[in-house]
């Protein structure tokens, strides 16, 4: 890939808790231009999600503080994101659950590298359908572009902090 400008980078949140997995993940990504950040912890990564509005997240079910059905029902009540489960429980109850709550794919582990990159262009391209369609918000003075993340009173471009934003 030569040196025009390519589209923004996306951002992909993996939580997972097995070190192995997770730098897998992370290599794979990073080697097809994601960014890519890592939580441990069902907790963590909640935290991260609302902080970092990746563009997609890529949850493990076992983790170690909580249930990461619990992790994709917190995250499901107030973003829209692009999650895929990436998880051993292969059998179909689980998946059927985990797509009814809000999932958007559900990989079973072990997965192939091509399997896993394709899933995430998949989501992505759902997801940017879906922003295309709703990616202002304007009431009254106030203007908020959630593809460039700005916020705006009376045409004047305010800067806010991560968190700033995040409560807007």
């Amino acid at each position: 890939m030569g040196g025009g400008v390519s589209m923004s980078i996306k951002t992909v949140l993996v939580i997972e808790d097995d070190p192995a997995i997770s730098n897998f993940m992370t290599a794979i990504l990073t080697g097809n231009d994601y960014k890519v950040l890592t939580a441990d912890t069902g907790k963590l990564g909640i935290s991260m999600c609302a902080t970092w509005s990746p563009d997609v997240v890529i949850l493990d079910l076992g983790l170690p503080d909580i249930d990461g059905i619990e992790v994709l029902q917190t995250i499901r009540g107030w973003s829209e994101i692009p999650i895929l489960i990436v998880s051993a429980r292969g059998n179909e109850v689980e998946k059927v659950s985990a797509l009814d709550e809000g999932a958007d794919d559900y990989i079973t582990k072990p997965f192939g590298t091509s399997e896993l990159l394709a899933r995430i262009r998949t989501a992505l391209r759902h997801s940017t359908k879906k922003d295309s369609e709703n990616s202002q918000l304007i009431n009254g003075e106030l203007t908020i572009d959630f593809e460039k993340r700005q916020v705006e009173i009376a045409g004047e471009k305010i800067h806010l902090t991560p968190n700033e934003y995040k409560i807007i």
